[in-house]
């Protein structure tokens, strides 16, 4: 059994690439399952969606022939599809901060690996609240990005701050928000941090891009484990 010191100490230690590629293949396990549930709720979202699109469309047609008008009835099923699949999109993007939650836990609980019946023990523990910070946590992105974008932008880089509060304390959504943003503008490395994350975001979008996906489900993770690490190292995040 690691002593608090010990687990402290492993929580601030140095970030590197080395350490992330480590603990991501650590947690490689854990990871794999939230990626697999997110791919069948999310094959579940695209079922529902072009369910109630070619309904509308095979009602169109049924009534008033291939003639017919442009297609109130598509319409209508689209957006029936858009608004049923809703609980399934809110339930995907849940399970895909994971990503970002087990490194969380892992450095807050020590050198321990998360094992995915313990990542998601406390996922469903909480799930109301997560499901909710996470909707939240949108809003006020596409909020941002209405308000000459740079809100926006920055409200995302503050995101692994915000899931770690959120997974790891009692605050309230609205205090996890506020305190994301004190934790890191208080701290007189906020540059390097938002330097860091933006960089970082750029790296796991155009691995993305220039892979077909592929390199998301490394470099987002590395990501994921780095950004955690370096915060607890800078002192923006503390051991709860």
């Amino acid at each position: 059994m690691m002593s608090s010191s010990q687990s402290s100490d492993f929580a601030f230690q140095k970030p590197s690439i080395e350490r992330a590629w480590k603990d991501f293949i650590k947690h490689f396990p854990a990871l794999c399952v939230a990626w697999v549930l997110a791919f069948i709720v999310y094959l579940g979202g695209i079922i529902v969606l072009y369910f109630c699109l070619y309904l509308g469309l095979f009602l169109d047609i049924l009534h008033y022939g291939t003639n017919g008008p442009e297609g109130p009835l598509t319409i209508l099923g689209l957006i029936v599809g858009l608004f049923g699949g809703l609980p399934l999109w809110l339930v995907f993007s849940t399970l895909l901060a994971m990503i970002f939650a087990i490194p969380a836990m892992y450095y807050n609980g020590g050198e321990e690996r998360v094992t995915a019946k313990k990542a998601f023990n406390e996922l469903n523990r909480r799930r109301i609240r997560y499901i909710f910070a996470g909707v939240f946590h949108t809003a006020m992105m596409l909020l941002g990005y209405m308000l000459c974008f740079l809100p926006g932008l920055i409200i995302a880089m503050l995101g692994p701050i915000y899931i770690n509060k959120i997974f790891l304390t009692d605050q309230s959504i609205l205090e996890a928000f506020n305190s994301s943003f004190r934790s890191v503008f208080g701290s007189r490395d906020w540059p390097y941090f938002l330097l860091i994350s933006f960089l970082g975001g750029l790296i796991v979008a155009l691995s993305s891009l220039l892979t077909c996906n592929v390199g998301y489900f490394i470099t987002c993770p590395m990501y994921a484990f780095y950004i955690q690490n370096y915060a607890y190292h800078k002192g923006i995040l503390s051991k709860v």
